[in-house]
């Protein structure tokens, strides 16, 4: 079979967070677009094997206690296993603020 450079143009996925994502360029096997069908404007690039696995994240998801996210942009929460204080203190104020137990 003879692929065409955007043969995966429009493949659709979903992550490991249930949210449905689309390749909206293929550049490479190891660079590709993908668009986030979540409501946001929300385009993140990575790979063909981290999407055709559903481990793209979106960076507009709100993983902490339900309000808090990363956005877009080169933000770290930690190095290896060891979070940054900043991101302790972040998850921390939202913690007191939306968690029911304090």
């Amino acid at each position: 079979m003879n692929y065409t450079k955007n043969h995966r143009v429009g493949e659709i996925n979903t992550n490991n967070k249930g949210i449905k994502m689309e390749i909206i360029e293929y550049i490479s096997a190891i660079d590709i677009l993908v668009k986030f069908h979540d409501g946001e404007f929300n385009i993140v690039h990575t790979s063909y094997l981290q999407f055709s696995k559903g481990l793209v994240k979106s960076p507009l998801f709100k993983s902490v206690l339900g309000v808090g996210y990363l956005g877009i942009g080169n933000y770290k929460t930690g190095k290896g296993k060891t979070p940054f204080l900043h991101y302790l203190v972040w998850t921390g104020m939202l913690d007191r603020c939306y968690n029911e137990k304090h």
